[in-house]
């Protein structure tokens, strides 16, 4: 955390220079960078603004913003279909996990989150969803792991891989814990 907020507060002080741009841009993009730390705007001034860099570091700011601790989960990152999206949430809390049917840390932690569902689902106390971030020829793989690990509770599909891509999801298993209002509580 200590690092994050030297590269970051070095960005905001520093708007007209490509290597605070491209450190944070490096940084925001690590499993390492703390969500939480993003907390005010930073504008880059030109030429960085308008450079890959610049326009890159932004976008990725503006997405990993959205989900920091605290703030509401977006909604874009729940319907991929919509058949299986959540309308109206019933339970106390959320948990949304991004994951993928050969990351061995991902299925390492299937089987307590099946234990997690019987215990809690019935209650309406938990409610699990879950994004595979598969490739289309990998979708048998998918299912059979969907299977394999008694995931019997929604499952989503981020095919093509552009949602888990625009918010800067890259490693994984991510989590996410929401409350009933989608306020996320805890990332990871």
């Amino acid at each position: 955390l200590a690092k994050d907020s030297i590269i970051y507060d070095y960005a905001l002080h520093n708007q007209n220079s490509f290597v605070a741009a491209w450190n944070l841009f490096d940084r925001i993009n690590r499993r390492s960078f703390k969500f939480k730390i993003i907390h005010e705007e930073i504008y880059f001034k030109e030429p960085v603004k308008s450079s890959l860099i610049g326009v890159s570091c932004k976008k990725v700011l503006s997405n990993r913003k959205q989900l920091s601790i605290g703030s509401l989960f977006p909604n874009t990152l729940l319907s991929f279909n919509e058949t299986a999206k959540i309308e109206k949430n019933e339970y106390k809390y959320i948990f949304v996990d991004f994951w993928y049917s050969s990351c061995s840390p991902c299925l390492a932690q299937m089987s307590y989150l099946s234990t997690l569902y019987k215990k809690y689902h019935s209650t309406k106390s938990l409610e699990i969803v879950s994004v595979s971030i598969d490739k289309k020829e990998k979708q048998s793989e998918m299912r059979k792991a969907i299977i394999e690990n008694n995931m019997n509770w929604l499952q989503l599909w981020d095919l093509n891989q552009i949602t888990v891509h625009d918010f800067g999801i890259h490693f994984f298993p991510t989590n996410f814990l929401l409350d009933s209002a989608y306020k996320i509580l805890s990332i990871n």
